[in-house]
């Protein structure tokens, strides 16, 4: 008797009560197997809201004047309920933007090469137009193009119409590798 009003008191205390009490009215196998046979999800969806007691349906779309009828199953039909109109299908997803090459011009620019609509270049091969050598060692070396690149070191060979390759590095980085076999890092400034 004791262990009996200690559940009593208990339950409603720690919400199990409103647990026991949905489970206690829990529909029956019948109005489940008329609300899992309905195809639509909306409809199937607020059929079960509606078993649940979880309130009103969620509002469903308008019907437009091109829009066909709605077509209720026989077993929503049996439960009484008012059919749900559903508007026109929906559209499917617009397919994927193909990606364009980035110019040349481009290459090393962050903000020129990141739009959405391109293809990232691995590497660079271009002539050098200038080469100038800063009081802390670095090098500013002008490629065809106007391009603008500055060294991490310097590399006293490198000269006025050599060959250098540029490849993309770890992180956004770069790598020029000059006419004698060496690498550094590189950074453009226009």
């Amino acid at each position: 008797m004791k262990l009996r009003l200690a559940i009593r008191l208990l339950l409603p205390v720690a919400g199990v009560g409103a647990a026991l009490t949905a489970w206690a009215q829990q529909p029956s196998a019948a109005t489940l197997e008329t609300c899992a046979a309905l195809n639509s999800p909306t409809e199937r969806l607020a059929c079960y809201d509606r078993l649940t007691g979880r309130g009103a349906a969620p509002a469903a779309p308008v019907a437009s004047a091109t829009s066909p009828p709605p077509v209720v199953p026989a077993a929503a039909a049996a439960t009484q309920a008012p059919p749900v109109i559903v508007g026109p299908a929906a559209k499917p997803p617009p397919p994927a933007p193909t990606r364009a090459a980035a110019p040349p011009e481009a290459f090393g620019l962050y903000n020129a090469e990141h739009p959405d609509s391109l293809v990232l270049q691995k590497s660079l091969t271009a002539k050098v137009s200038d080469v100038v050598t800063r009081r802390d060692g670095h090098q500013l070396v002008v490629l065809e193009g106007n391009q603008l690149w500055e060294l991490d070191g310097a590399d006293y060979l490198l000269a006025k119409g050599n060959s250098v390759t540029i490849h993309r590095a770890a992180l956004g980085s770069f790598i020029m590798k000059t006419p004698t076999g060496q690498n550094f890092h590189a950074k453009r400034w226009r």
